[in-house]
């Protein structure tokens, strides 16, 4: 688990607001939809406000959500009863932004990625530090109640010679999209699978372990486009232990797996699966269990945790060095060329 950190602003907050807090969405697109209506859904936060340059879309949130627009993001910043932000924008704005809130005194909840480097992100968690403002990204796979209760049985000691893992995640896009819908997003938003889906698995892995990756390779396949590869697989290093990520946009299978295994069991997390999502397989016995877990939108637990770190004043559990240890992997992953070795 991770050490929590007190937050004095937090603390102070909570008493003015007798706990409750008013919030506020930046960005309504299609992301930023959902996370609007869970803060709408979440009674904990007493007023919701939110904005979007795009009056159509604000419009259309309206129809759906009781909220209160604002016509800017100054009305946002200097609004003093707006206690707390979602940055849900593109990801290019997501440091300025999220700079701009803390400096107003707003804890922040900011989409992925938190920002676009290493050195951004930390300037972010020095300053949320030195306002005492809760700051966490919505890592909604983190959040899913099955991936918790994998990191909690991991804790309890499921396995404690860990042989190797693999985390799998394929889209097979190209059964349910038309080919040239997915090449004209590829070269528009110049975002290749690993920029698309590693941050998922990276998170998941970062929070099950609770320990950072080492990278060792990296190889990225090009078949719809030579530009920007669609298929990649990577090897990394858990504390010795072999970390295999296997992505793709291309293949023809879909599939949302992660794998854990020693020379008695395996435990598969299926997360495609309606239910009885985790099994534990015993390799002497042939039986499988299937473990429990609570029955819950992930991205209404990661509102709640924001609100429960800001009245509790405590450090989320993907806040400042969660955030740090992710994006550092995915820094190394981008210093690796196609050939598997590091850029130089």
């Amino acid at each position: 688990m991770q050490r929590e950190t007190g937050f004095p602003a937090a603390r102070v907050l909570q008493t003015l607001s007798n706990k409750t807090l008013n919030a506020a969405v930046l960005g309504l697109g299609w992301w930023g939809s959902k996370v609007l209506r869970n803060f709408c859904e979440n009674s904990s936060f007493s007023n919701v406000y939110a904005f979007d340059k795009d009056s159509e879309r604000v419009r259309q949130a309206l129809s759906q959500q009781r909220f209160q627009p604002l016509n800017s993001l100054e009305e946002v910043l200097e609004n003093k009863d707006i206690h707390a932000v979602a940055v849900v924008t593109p990801p290019e704005t997501h440091f300025e932004l999220v700079r701009q809130a803390l400096e107003c005194g707003k804890h922040v909840m900011v989409a992925k990625p938190p920002a676009q480097t290493v050195g951004e992100v930390e300037e972010l968690c020095a300053l949320a530090e030195k306002k005492g403002l809760v700051f966490m990204v919505d890592s909604t796979f983190v959040y899913n109640p099955a991936t918790l209760t994998v990191r909690q049985l991991v804790q309890d000691g499921l396995f404690p010679n860990l042989r190797f893992v693999q985390s799998v995640r394929h889209g097979d896009d190209l059964r349910f999209h038309n080919l040239q819908r997915i090449l004209d997003l590829i070269r528009i938003s110049g975002t290749d699978v690993i920029e698309d889906l590693a941050f998922h698995d990276i998170s998941v892995l970062r929070i099950v372990f609770d320990h950072p990756l080492a990278v060792k390779s990296v190889r990225r396949i090009h078949i719809l486009d030579p530009s920007l590869c669609d298929t990649a697989f990577m090897e990394l290093d858990l504390q010795g232990i072999p970390v295999q990520l296997s992505y793709s946009w291309s293949l023809p299978d879909r599939r949302r797996q992660l794998l854990l295994y020693d020379d008695e069991k395996f435990l598969l997390f299926d997360d495609l699966k309606k239910e009885q999502k985790i099994e534990i397989y015993r390799l002497a016995t042939k039986e499988s269990s299937f473990p429990q877990y609570p029955n819950a939108e992930p991205l209404h637990e990661v509102v709640e945790h924001f609100h429960t770190s800001i009245a509790g004043g405590h450090e989320p559990l993907t806040g400042k060095q969660f955030m740090l240890d992710v994006m550092r992997t995915l820094e190394q992953i981008r210093r690796f060329d196609c050939h598997g070795g590091p850029s130089t």
